[in-house]
């Protein structure tokens, strides 16, 4: 497996996190189409809020390290020319066809779906119709799965702002060892805030809201940060430990997608 900082030389995108993304997203197609072969196959979307919280912080903090600010200005434009686009051409497209299909027939409810959905609040929409993901049918709602692209995009609003302020608190401590271990404990405790939210809310918002899904993304966060502090890199030369690592990862990964379903409520 390529060393999770190689990167190709010609898109200078990481291999490893290329391959997670094809893992997750073949397990929610498969949870989809065949549900009996991949039970929890739906956490392939849990993937990708850890991948998205790695790529965002790693891109972030690398960017804060490097000048001594993020260019917030430069970050949303770039998060808007990637991912509106494509989500309105989805969201517009799936109005019409749906608006040609059926004609009058069609659901008041479709609009303001499809509104909420090109807004990126859709998950706020289902968390209080209080819609079951998992009980959903195809006619429930053809933006179901906007929910988690809203999320997504509202970490891309919050993120940014508080790793400013966890810089801004690191940088009013003078000792070195405080220095490296600060940021890492305040992005934990805001993870672990999240997780006590989440066992303490409904299951329909622990789904569909990012204060109860944002310990995901921060795991991710928390990872990325080690990385760049070099303890991948430390770790590299011990083949042991990387292959330990591998095997113990795409173990929890069959054990989540094969046996999800009957760990209890999720997430949590």
């Amino acid at each position: 497996m390529a060393h999770p900082r190689r990167a190709t030389a010609d898109t200078g995108r990481t291999r490893t996190l290329d391959g997670l993304r094809g893992i997750a997203v073949l397990a929610v197609v498969i949870d989809h189409a065949w549900p009996g072969v991949l039970p929890g196959g739906f956490a392939g979307v849990d993937i990708f809020f850890v991948l998205s919280g790695f790529l965002i912080t790693r891109i972030l903090v690398a960017e804060l390290r490097a000048t001594g600010r993020i260019d917030l200005v430069g970050f949303y434009a770039r998060r808007v020319r990637r991912i509106v686009p494509a989500a309105l051409v989805c969201v517009i497209g799936t109005w019409l066809g749906f608006v040609i299909l059926f004609g009058s027939s069609v659901p008041d409810t479709l609009h303001t779906q499809a509104a909420a959905a090109g807004l990126s609040v859709s998950n706020f929409l289902f968390a209080r119709s209080a819609t079951d993901y998992f009980a959903a049918s195809a006619s429930s709602s053809p933006y179901l799965h906007f929910w988690s692209l809203a999320v997504e995009e509202q970490f891309y609003l919050v993120w940014p702002t508080l790793l400013l302020i966890v810089a801004f608190v690191v940088g009013r401590v003078r000792s070195p060892v405080a220095r490296r271990w600060l940021p890492l404990v305040l992005l934990a405790v805001m993870g672990i805030i999240s997780v006590a939210l989440m066992l303490r809310t409904t299951q329909t918002n622990a789904f569909y809201l990012l204060p109860y899904r944002g310990w995901e993304l921060i795991v991710g966060g928390l990872l990325a940060w080690i990385q760049l502090d070099g303890l991948p890199t430390r770790l590299a030369p011990v083949v042991r430990f990387r292959t330990m690592g591998v095997v113990l990862g795409v173990a929890a990964l069959a054990i989540t997608f094969a046996a999800a379903p009957s760990l209890g409520r999720w997430p949590g």
